[in-house]
């Protein structure tokens, strides 16, 4: 059985049909591809981005660790100068007290001799004048 009538597509739908295939398709053909383009465009930018901010905590890091090593010079010879100071200060509060005390010592040792000598000399005045009056 057949139909006695025939389909027909009206200009509507055939213009319709010309349209989506000459502007709908090479849109949506171009818009995955931009989006790819896009996707690409942004995953570089980010590598670029992150390569970037690596380069910036190296440079950064390492100026803090020269300014770290300066420091630690810095307080190294201060921490030497100051050890030579006060071994400076510690010889010379040593030098004065051994010079006193020998000084001390000397004059003490003067001073018993004198006074040995002077013993000595009324033990022998004594013994010649008792050899005398005898």
């Amino acid at each position: 059985m057949r139909f006695p009538w025939r389909a027909r597509t009206s200009l509507f739908a055939r213009l319709s049909l010309i349209f989506g295939l000459l502007v709908t398709l090479p849109l949506a053909v171009s818009g995955l591809l931009l989006s790819l383009i896009g996707r690409f465009s942004v995953l570089n930018s980010g590598a670029t981005m992150s390569a970037v901010g690596e380069r910036a905590v190296y440079r950064t890091r390492d100026s803090l660790v020269e300014q770290v090593k300066r420091n630690l010079q810095d307080v190294d010879d201060e921490l030497a100068a100051s050890a030579q100071k006060a071994l400076e200060a510690a010889s010379r509060t040593h030098i004065e007290t051994s010079s006193k005390a020998v000084g001390d010592s000397t004059d003490q040792l003067i001073l018993a001799g004198k006074k040995a000598f002077k013993k000595a000399g009324t033990q022998s005045a004594d013994v010649a004048r008792s050899s005398n009056s005898r």
